[in-house]
């Protein structure tokens, strides 16, 4: 299975980039701890911090996330030939998603300083950059001072008829109204809200739909929800709270990253100061779709700073650790969602940090 590889470039303060843009691995094969230069199918020289990345059966949407400068939005052929970039507007662009029409960007800082969410429209892959649209957030702040001074859009989330964007800076999850014809429409309001300095950063939905997951970074929790027809929040506060901060850690010195789904589990991230990184596993009722009341558990991901978490498969569970630069490969238990780490570890791509895998017309 060919899976694309963002990284970093360049040295943005939080990080030490040694990548060379958007690397192309396969699993298993690259995955033998021995190979250790991959192919280069989007050279830093065209995205030099491609911190994110979305595939669909006709492109390959990369955002190149810059602090001094816009950040872009860039579109890739199968053959990863370039199809379109676009100017985000705002910069630390650092996440992307495409909808049938749309391609969604969420600029983490702007130029007011306020955070943003692009959207551009796109045929068949396409960027269409006359049809961009900005959406600013208002500018507010949480009392983390050194996280929290202004909004900081992290994620754009589709659902029915909007778009969701954790905003870490706010503590709140704004909705943007969204339609396959118009794209973003109107002014953001609060679809949730968050306990103040936790720092919300990634969502996602049970594979039911009953329930929205917000990971929040800042205070290392996860946030449920129970949600409307539409999939938004059907209450501004969470109807329950999972702690995902791993044993004899200070919360100070975890920050969470990703968020993934399966019928029985959620995993997150969890980064930690000078230490192994872990992923909590959070079982869930595969019926309903809730939080089971079992011990919340964690796993050790081999290296340091895991910024992206996959489930591969519903088998196999990858983990790429940006400081170490490996991606570890994990077994998934098919009845509880555990995690046993396995032997296979990809070491061809450097400063790793997000993971989509591609689908098999991809060359």
């Amino acid at each position: 299975m060919l899976i694309a590889v963002g990284s970093y470039s360049q040295d943005l303060g939080f990080v030490a980039g040694k990548g060379k843009g958007v690397y192309a691995i396969r699993f298993p094969e690259d995955f033998d701890g021995a190979t250790t230069e991959a192919r280069v199918v989007v050279p830093s020289s065209v995205a030099a911090n491609p911190s994110y990345l979305a595939a669909t059966a006709d492109a390959l949407y990369v955002v190149d996330e810059r602090n001094e400068i816009s950040g872009r939005l860039h579109s890739f052929s199968r053959d990863f030939e370039p199809r379109g970039t676009v100017e985000c507007v705002d910069t630390s662009t650092c996440f992307v998603a495409a909808t049938p029409t749309h391609v969604l960007a969420a600029n983490y800082a702007g130029a007011s300083p306020r955070a943003s969410v692009v959207s551009v429209r796109h045929d068949d892959g396409r960027l269409l950059s006359e049809t961009r649209q900005v959406i600013s957030f208002p500018k507010a702040a949480g009392p983390v001072v050194a996280r929290q001074e202004t909004s900081h859009a992290h994620m754009a989330f589709p659902v029915d008829g909007a778009v969701l964007v954790p905003d870490l800076g706010s503590d709140v999850v704004w909705s943007v109204e969204y339609s396959p014809d118009s794209g973003l429409i109107g002014e953001p309001s609060v679809a949730c809200e968050c306990p103040p300095g936790s720092g919300p950063r990634h969502c996602a939905a049970s594979t039911n739909g009953a329930f929205l997951f917000v990971l929040c970074e800042l205070s290392a929790t996860l946030l449920v929800f129970a949600v409307d027809d539409g999939g938004r929040p059907a209450s501004r506060t969470p109807a329950a709270t999972v702690d995902v901060l791993p044993p004899a850690v200070d919360r100070g010195k975890a920050m969470c990253a990703a968020l993934r789904v399966s019928r029985n589990a959620v995993y997150c991230s969890v980064r930690v100061d000078d230490a192994e990184g872990q992923i909590c596993v959070a079982r869930l009722d595969p019926r309903t779709g809730a939080p089971l009341d079992a011990p919340t558990t964690w796993v050790g991901t081999r290296g340091r700073t895991p910024r992206d978490i996959i489930l591969l498969t519903p088998k196999t569970l990858l983990a790429a650790n940006q400081d170490s630069d490996t991606i570890f490969a994990f077994d998934v238990d098919p009845d509880t969602g555990a995690l046993t780490p396995t032997t296979l570890v990809c070491r061809a791509a450097r400063t790793p940090v997000c993971l989509a895998p591609l689908l098999d017309m991809w060359s």
